[in-house]
């Protein structure tokens, strides 16, 4: 508002002053350059209105889900709109477990939980699904300094598509990450990664985890 305000005191201002003979040719001008400014006001103004938070996500796959029952949080198809599982402590009693279906090929599901280096404890961070035609990754994300995976335990090495650095099986054995945080705190944020590669069906699975 002040931007056009400012563009009509120009024009105000530009009005004033000549005489009569050259009002009309003059009118005429400043409402040209009043355009002018109008115009190049418009296309420097930023944009404004919330963020379309949708945009910024990135999508595991292009094919639609099934419609299942039993279906968690949706959505939750990607790192970003995690399901949050609140935080434990790497005493592995703090552990729990999470029931859930997969909708065919097409569905993702995420899940995080925030774990906490305890005095006492070891950091071992182990997830297990109990789903045969299911895949289960993990990824750690430590809370201070960089984070390395050392040993995916029955897994294999991979990435998030946010780029965070975790392991995968498609086994129903429990999967033990070896995780170190630079510093002296293995704190971290972990992601549960479930689909299925393979088949496209509704399956219910059940996810245990500790810290």
């Amino acid at each position: 508002m002040r931007a056009r305000g400012l563009s009509l005191f120009i024009v105000a201002l530009l009005a004033c002053g000549g005489d009569d003979s050259t009002d009309a040719a003059d009118d005429a001008g400043v409402e040209a350059d009043a355009a002018v400014v109008d115009a190049a006001l418009d296309v420097a103004a930023p944009e404004t209105g919330p963020r379309d938070a949708s945009k910024d996500v990135a999508i595991d796959t292009g094919i639609p889900p099934l419609t299942c029952s039993g279906e968690i949080d949706e959505p939750n198809e990607s790192e970003i709109l995690a399901t949050p599982l609140g935080t434990i402590d790497d005493c592995d009693s703090s552990g729990s477990d999470v029931a859930a279906v997969s909708s065919g090929t097409g569905d993702v599901d995420w899940m995080v939980f925030h774990g906490t280096d305890t005095f006492g404890c070891s950091v071992d961070p182990t997830v297990q699904i109990d789903a045969p035609s299911s895949r289960l990754c993990a990824f750690a994300l430590c809370a201070k300094g960089t984070t390395t995976i050392q040993n995916c335990g029955i897994g294999t090495p991979a990435v998030s598509p946010g780029g965070t650095h975790g392991c995968c099986t498609t086994s129903t054995q429990s999967m033990k990450l070896q995780i170190a945080c630079s510093g002296s705190d293995d704190s971290a944020a972990m992601y549960i990664r479930v689909d299925q590669p393979t088949s496209n069906q509704c399956v219910p699975y059940d996810v245990t985890y500790h810290y």
